[in-house]
Order: C-alpha cells, then structure tokens, then sequence
C-alpha cells in the first residue's frame, strides 16, 4: 500500500501531490525527527545548505538503516521485494552503502 505523502505544518497538514512513500517510510521518518531533532521544528532557511534540509538529510539517513538495516551487495529490486520499501529509497540506501563502503 502507498499513501499520499504531507507536510506537517504549524498552519495544519498538507498533502504533496508527487510525493508517494510507504507508510512504514513515513513512519520511520517521523521517527528519526522525533529522536535526532529535539525542540521547533519550523523551517529555518539560511545560505545554500539550510538547516531544514539537513533535518531531513538526517531523517532519511535514519529511515534508510532503520528498515534496510544490513545489506549486501544487492540490486535495488532485490532490496525493495526483501525489505517491502520503494525502489527510489533502496536506490537512496545503495548510495549510502557504497558511500560509507559498508
């Protein structure tokens, strides 16, 4: 099952039309928010690489070893029928795997 992707905002929760994730995704994301993130969550932009986007940089890297915890080296359909996640966030767990050569 995929589920429409949404913003939580301070003016309510919005939904992103192109953005279809699993809920087990969602979740753990929110997750990695929740125990990495202490305080406001607000968006604070600032120069190129702002601190909002790192959050979410840090909630993804979470998700990712969250649900993918050990890999091989495995192809991204074989991750995604193994761990039941989409191909773009296996694709996303691949890189970091070959970045930090686990």
């Amino acid at each position: 099952m995929r589920v429409l992707g949404f913003i939580i905002t301070k003016g309510g929760c919005f939904s992103h039309p192109k953005m279809f994730i699993r809920p087990k995704e969602l979740i753990a994301h929110a997750l990695g928010h929740h125990f990495l993130h202490t305080g406001n969550h607000l968006a604070v932009s600032s120069g190129t690489y702002s601190w909002d986007k790192l959050q979410e940089r840090q909630a993804d890297v979470f998700t990712a070893y969250l649900l993918m915890p050990e890999m091989n080296n495995s192809s991204v359909q074989e991750i995604t029928r193994t761990f039941l996640v989409t191909d773009k966030f296996a694709s996303f767990r691949l890189k970091l795997m070959q970045a930090y050569k686990e």
